[in-house]
């Protein structure tokens, strides 16, 4: 099981995310399943996943790619270019469709579900907002 958590509090908000990746009495393995994307005075956008870490690690991949491109090429579309909160959050919902069009087919093939769920939270112009994407990239505030 894995798990994590947005919460939005007066003072701010709260992100918790789980690290195990594997079960089992002696195979347990970590990895982190928050990221943290800032632009110092403009914005701070955390990402929470849960899921199959495969398709967790190719969205985020497919996010840090165009993000690296995107300081070269400033008309490449990346996570922290994005006009509004919603329009963040609709580019995150796409690199989950990317990721689905790639291998949902496969996953499913083998008996897999593709399962993946991204919490998304923002704060830029002193607001906070916490977004939820699921398959199928439908999002939810």
């Amino acid at each position: 099981m894995t798990y994590c958590l947005g919460m939005l509090c007066r003072a701010g908000a709260v992100f918790l995310s789980d690290s195990r990746t594997s079960a089992g009495m002696d195979n347990i393995t970590m990895r982190s399943k928050m990221r943290i994307y800032e632009n110092s005075g403009d914005r701070v956008l955390c990402i929470l996943s849960s899921g199959n870490l495969s398709l967790t690690q190719g969205t985020m991949a497919l996010i840090d790619d165009d993000l690296h491109l995107g300081g070269n090429d400033p008309e490449r579309e990346h996570i922290m270019n994005r006009q509004t909160l919603y329009e963040t959050v609709r580019y995150v919902g796409s690199k989950v469709r990317e990721v689905e069009h790639r291998d949902r087919e496969a996953l499913e093939a083998d008996g897999y579900d593709f399962n993946i769920r991204l919490i998304v939270g923002v704060s830029a112009n002193r607001r906070i907002q916490i977004w939820q994407t699921n398959p199928g990239s439908r999002v939810y505030p």
